[in-house]
C-alpha cells in the first residue's frame, strides 16, 4: 500500500475518475478498514464513498452527464440510496429531445391525437371559469415541482380515452399527482387491458 496522509487519502477517494483502490495500490479489505477508521459507522456499506459524501452535503452525480448537481435536480426514486435517481432531470430532458429529433413525426401525431381527444371531451357547459381553474392547476403543478423536486402533472381521474368509459376534460375530473404515480396508473391500466383482448 502506498503511504499517504489522511488529506491525500480523502483527495483520492472523492475523485470520481479513478478507482481509489488502484491509485493507492490497496486491497479491498484494507480500503474498507481505512474508510471505517475515517468515517466510523456513518457510511452505509452498499454505496460508494464519493456518492455517500455528495448525498450528505445535498448533492448527487448524474451517471450519464457526469456533473454534480443538487438533489432537487434528480427525480425521486425510493429504490436508490437517499431516495433519488442517479439520472438527472437534465439528462432525461436531453434524451427526450434526441428522441424527438430522431422521430418528430411520432411526437407530432401523438400530440395531435391528444389535442383531438381533449377537444372531443370538453363538455358544452365548460366555462371560462373552468379554464382558469385548469390553468391554476397547471401553475400549482409547477410550484409543487419547484418546492419538492418531484415532477407533478394533471391526471384525468376518469381517462379521456378509456376502454369502457371516457371522462371529461373538466376541473372536476382533474387532479395533481406525481408523474411516477401517473405512469404507474397507465402501466396498471394497460396490464388490466391485456387480459381483455
Amino acid at each position: 500500500m502506498r503511504n499517504c496522509t489522511r488529506e491525500e487519502f480523502l483527495d483520492i477517494i472523492v475523485n470520481f475518475d479513478i478507482d481509489p483502490r488502484q491509485s493507492l495500490n490497496i486491497k479491498d479489505a484494507e480500503y474498507s478498514r481505512k474508510i471505517k477508521k475515517i468515517f466510523g459507522g456513518l457510511k452505509p456499506k452498499a454505496i460508494r464513498v464519493q456518492n455517500w459524501l455528495l448525498y450528505e452535503f445535498g448533492f448527487r452525480r448524474c451517471s450519464y452527464i457526469k456533473n454534480i448537481l443538487p438533489l432537487n435536480a434528480f427525480t425521486k426514486d425510493s429504490s436508490q440510496y437517499g431516495g433519488y435517481s442517479y439520472v438527472s432531470k437534465e439528462y432525461d430532458k436531453l434524451k427526450s429531445q434526441i428522441r424527438y429529433k430522431n422521430n418528430p413525426e411520432s411526437f407530432y401525431i401523438a400530440n395531435l391525437k391528444r389535442k383531438h381527444s381533449i377537444k372531443n371531451r370538453i363538455p358544452h357547459w365548460f366555462t371560462s371559469e373552468d379554464e382558469l381553474k385548469i390553468q391554476a392547476l397547471y401553475k400549482e403543478a409547477k410550484e409543487l415541482e419547484y418546492k419538492t423536486g418531484i415532477s407533478y402533472e394533471l391526471d384525468h381521474i376518469i381517462p379521456l380515452q378509456g376502454k369502457y368509459v371516457s371522462g371529461l376534460h373538466h376541473p372536476s375530473n382533474l387532479r395533481l399527482i406525481p408523474v411516477s404515480d401517473n405512469l404507474l396508473k397507465i402501466i396498471i391500466t394497460n396490464l388490466k387491458n391485456i387480459g381483455d383482448e
